[in-house]
């Protein structure tokens, strides 16, 4: 199985990480040391050549949304018949002559649920997909096995989740940072909290792995939840 990787920035490298072992990866950027530097820490190809993805039989664009129309329109005429090409990009969208261009091959949104920093820790991240259970999901399940769920979905509410998910996380370290801030704490407590003691506090939330402290934590909070909702 050929996996191409096209965009090598902090969310490429982290998909790269999610990769079935038996995958032969190869990964593109225009940058060629960002290219060799990812290919070298996972084995694999790299190249600056946006065609070089033509014989793989996955292709994930992860690529900023503004350069995910030409991206597409370039690789069209090179994809091999009956690959899979992906759009990750959270807000891109393949254009429709595209599709129309290439039937023969499988176009499909699929926008992931998380960060890339999470995805580069190591996170499970969830991947919603625009098609149905079948083989081509089956294909990037057996591809990107590191994904937490690879999911038949509607991609466009992906945004919405990641955007309320960033902002709140970010409000979270903001402010505890603030508030460490104001009781004249050292530098170094005040980002020990915010790197550490927040995002491993939601992170214990989110798996229901919590001590009783923060056990008691989630309570009062779901408390005071339900108590603004019913005013």
């Amino acid at each position: 199985m050929k996996l191409a990787i096209i965009g090598c920035g902090l969310m490429g490298s982290g998909i790269a990480s999610l990769a079935a072992p038996e995958a032969k990866l190869l990964l593109i950027d225009r940058e060629a040391d960002r290219a060799r530097a990812l290919a070298e820490a996972h084995g694999g190809a790299w190249s600056t050549d946006l065609l070089a993805a033509a014989e793989a039989d996955i292709v994930c664009v992860v690529l900023p949304a503004p350069a995910i129309e030409e991206a597409f329109r370039t690789l069209a005429g090179a994809l091999r018949p009956g690959a899979l090409a992906l759009d990750m990009a959270t807000k891109g969208a393949i254009p429709a002559e595209v599709k129309a261009r290439r039937p023969d091959v499988c176009f499909l949104e699929a926008k992931i649920v998380g960060a890339g920093i999470g995805v580069s820790l190591g996170l499970r991240a969830l991947l919603v997909v625009d098609a149905e259970e079948g083989p081509a999901l089956a294909a990037l399940r057996a591809a990107l096995p590191g994904f937490g769920h690879i999911l038949p979905g509607d991609p466009s509410l992906v945004a919405r989740v990641n955007a309320r998910g960033s902002y709140w996380g970010i409000r979270a370290a903001v402010e505890t940072e603030e508030e460490l801030r104001r009781m004249g704490l050292p530098e170094e407590w005040v980002k020990a909290a915010s790197g550490c003691l927040v995002p491993g506090s939601t992170l214990g939330y989110s798996q229901g792995r919590m001590g009783r402290f923060n056990q008691e934590i989630a309570a009062q909070v779901l408390e005071e939840i339900k108590k603004k909702q019913n005013n």
